[in-house]
């Protein structure tokens, strides 16, 4: 494929060096525009190909993995993680829910403080999880950010 402004330009070099445009002229234009290094290998067009190519992959790996989960599941469990210290003044927490055949567990940042009565054991939750980052709502509204710090299989118990 040649793009038009290669056309023009070579259209203009030609006419200045032929003085003209007959039949003959116009196959020697088209001979020299597809001879020209914008089509050979490490020309503009190859360049230009190659790195449509390279976006177009990046998009569909990044769409593929950046892939949200959204629903509304029973909170499993809720627990405190680690102490709290000079340097970590907010108590970090551990919800765990079952979604999508997979048992969750998130843990809440240090930074922002939490209430562990806004989070009860066996009521229902809004979860979202977008790779390695979730979001936790309760049924008041009151939602936190998360980081997912395991995932495990729900399968059968093992005997």
């Amino acid at each position: 494929m040649v793009s038009t402004t290669v056309c023009i330009r070579a259209l203009g070099q030609f006419r200045l060096r032929s003085g003209g445009s007959s039949p003959s002229t116009l196959s020697e234009l088209w001979r020299r525009v597809l001879s020209s290094t914008y089509n050979q290998l490490g020309g503009g067009i190859m360049r230009k190909g190659n790195t449509i190519v390279v976006l177009v992959m990046t998009i569909a790996i990044t769409a593929a993995a950046g892939s949200k989960i959204e629903g509304t599941t029973t909170l499993k469990d809720f627990q405190p993680a680690g102490t709290t210290d000079k340097d970590h003044k907010n108590q970090q927490y551990d919800l765990s829910f079952a979604a999508s055949g997979k048992q969750y567990t998130c843990r809440t940042s240090e930074k922002k403080s939490l209430n562990a009565i806004d989070f009860v054991v066996g009521s229902d939750v809004k979860y979202q999880i977008d790779g390695n980052k979730g979001k936790v709502k309760n049924a008041s509204g009151k939602q936190i950010e998360c980081t997912i710090v395991r995932v495990a299989d729900l399968s059968a118990p093992q005997q």
